[in-house]
């Protein structure tokens, strides 16, 4: 059961429970606040690359899904629209693979790096399930005009 700290977060909680992305992923609602999003996803072999050296990988692609639900849903939480946050602008940054069979969880921490006007932006510390840490993100979200 996710932790939701009030009605809104669990508006969204129920909005993003039919995102057909998230469920395809197996992203799960950890946490929703309006400081912090916590997303996760359990590595699975499907997700994954084989190198030459038979490292079996989370594909690269994978992770950003998981940082942007975390980014949109915080950012979501810090709006009064309905609608989903545009992403303008994604930065990642990572430090160490992602192995499957050796990390088991992927989570994805979002926080409020500032909102000035209609810009939010949003780091993410992507971690597996020891905490360690296995890069970051930062992403940047225009709120839309009412009648954009």
């Amino acid at each position: 059961m996710a932790e939701l700290c009030d009605e809104r977060a669990k508006k969204l909680a129920v909005d993003y429970d039919r995102q057909p992305c998230g469920r395809r992923h197996g992203i799960k609602l950890e946490k929703l606040s309006y400081n912090i999003a916590q997303f996760s996803m359990d590595v699975i072999f499907d997700d994954c690359v084989i190198d030459l050296d038979e490292t079996c990988m989370v594909q690269g692609g994978v992770i950003p899904i998981l940082v942007d639900f975390a980014g949109v849903y915080l950012a979501r939480m810090n709006t009064q629209s309905e609608y989903i946050t545009p992403l303008a602008r994604l930065e990642e940054d990572y430090r160490d693979k992602i192995i499957f069979g050796k990390d088991r969880r992927i989570i994805a921490r979002a926080s409020i790096h500032s909102i000035e006007g209609r810009k939010i932006r949003v780091n993410v510390a992507i971690e597996n399930e020891k905490g360690e840490s296995k890069g970051k993100a930062s992403l940047l979200f225009v709120e839309r005009r009412k009648n954009f």
